[in-house]
């Protein structure tokens, strides 16, 4: 991912730990389903988190569900994610 996506991850991490008051399981949580996303973008050549579409999110949250069974939690991560992404 390019740096500023880098940064974008930082100031969401930072806002759910002083903003928002997350919880550490909770942060890390955030943390280990983002990280799981970070590595498709990379596999597929995505730099930005503005480059995503949804069918990607689909694609990988799909690929997901056929490795675990937490899907409704990483669902909930991500779109936690895509709304501070596009307030940025």
């Amino acid at each position: 991912m390019h740096a500023d996506a880098e940064q974008m991850l930082a100031d969401f991490f930072e806002q759910l730990t002083v903003e928002k008051r997350a919880s550490e399981h909770t942060v890390k949580s955030y943390q280990r389903d983002i990280k799981h996303l970070t590595n498709y973008c990379t596999d597929k050549s995505i730099q930005h988190w503005t480059d995503l579409k949804q069918s990607d999110i689909r694609a990988h949250i799909a690929g997901r569900h056929r490795k675990a069974s937490a899907v409704q939690a990483y669902n909930e991560n991500y779109q936690q994610f895509a709304v501070f992404i596009i307030a940025c």
